[in-house]
């Protein structure tokens, strides 16, 4: 579950614009008086909006600077120690026997946590109410489904680890503290690169929405893009909530980084090959790519269809994160910051 909203930033002040407040328009109302029924003008973009173009715009720019500046894309020594460790950790082929590919072991594992865990999250919303019902009491049954989910996951990667101990390894988890602390540290800095190009691409994008919802195109955007943050907005500030506000900021990236990032853009990148010229030196499109269309495309069902194209932009950015530094912490910890920033964003918009 990922949270995407352009609520604030994805219209401003065009948003929440309507006919009525936009003021008299002659050329309009004759367009309406030709067709016989009210044409509401299109909107342009408001003060606000291009406000946030021009820092998110500068900021973004900063980011790309700095990228270049200090060689940020190429690999770094984690994403070589993590394919050394892929490399050991080969399954050969027994005689006789079929071939046993860890690269599809990996990818067949990440479906099984994902369906595994999905069956145990959904059993509470399927009990509690309607599909789609947004009322104060869905908090409490989605903090439990979302439990379920990360408990799930976080349990059947649990023996998986055990059973093998060399997926640590292969993944590239922490190992001690010292490792701890310079994979949060990376992530913070992937973070602060990757949220200013991602935050223009909701404004873009809900600009865009706006426009074409006043040509009558689409209709027009819910502020919340998210079913989420739409149970949150209509819930009471009680332990459910916060519950929520918990698992999704730290449980649900830990579970799906597991899934997408760890298992499966690994079992995709080792399926196409670990050799000596592909390990760690080429970023390998194809994995980061398909993983990043599977994550986004997973999401459809909770989250508005104009917001995977930045669910797709922020799991392309997680993705060559992961392949540079080799570090699986650092994916999870953008994503726990982009969910954070949304939560923020949309209870102050509130």
């Amino acid at each position: 579950m990922m949270v995407a909203s352009v609520m604030v930033l994805g219209g401003g002040t065009a948003l929440a614009q309507t006919p009525e407040s936009a003021g008299p328009d002659t050329e309009s109302e004759s367009v309406a008086t030709v067709l016989g029924e009210p044409v509401a003008p299109v909107e342009g973009a408001g003060s606000a909006d291009i406000l946030l173009l021009l820092v998110f715009g500068l900021l973004s720019a900063g980011s790309i600077v700095a990228v270049r500046r200090f060689a940020l894309l190429r690999a770094r020594d984690g994403a070589v120690a993590r394919y050394d460790a892929l490399e050991r950790a080969m399954l050969p082929a027994t005689p006789g026997g079929p071939v046993r590919n860890i690269g599809l072991l990996l990818v067949l594992g990440s479906m099984g946590l994902w369906l595994a865990s999905g069956m145990l999250g959904s059993i509470p919303i399927a009990l509690a109410t309607e599909p789609g019902e947004q009322t104060p009491a869905t908090v409490g049954m989605t903090a439990a489904s979302l439990g379920a989910m990360v408990t799930g996951c976080v349990l059947l990667f649990g023996a998986a680890w055990a059973l093998w101990p060399r997926l640590g390894g292969a993944l590239g988890l922490p190992r001690s503290t010292g490792e701890l602390g310079r994979d949060l540290k990376l992530g913070a800095i992937a973070l602060g690169l990757t949220l200013p190009v991602v935050l223009l691409l909701a404004v873009v994008v809900g600009l865009v929405m706006n426009w074409l919802a006043s040509m009558g195109v689409v209709e027009r955007p819910d502020a919340l893009a998210h079913e989420t943050l739409r149970q949150l907005a209509a819930g009471e500030k009680d332990g459910a909530w916060w519950a929520v506000i918990g698992l999704v900021v730290l449980g649900v990236p830990l579970a799906e980084e597991l899934i997408y990032r760890g298992l499966m853009q690994t079992g995709l990148r080792t399926g196409l090959g670990v050799g000596e010229t592909r390990r760690g030196r080429g970023l390998d499109w194809i994995a980061v790519g398909m993983t990043g269309l599977i994550f986004a495309f997973v999401h459809l069902g909770t989250a508005d269809a104009h917001s995977l194209v930045i669910l797709f932009a922020l799991a392309l950015a997680m993705g060559i994160a992961y392949e540079r530094t080799g570090r699986l912490l650092v994916p999870i910890v953008m994503h726990a910051g982009f969910n954070g920033v949304n939560i923020l964003i949309a209870q102050v918009g509130a």
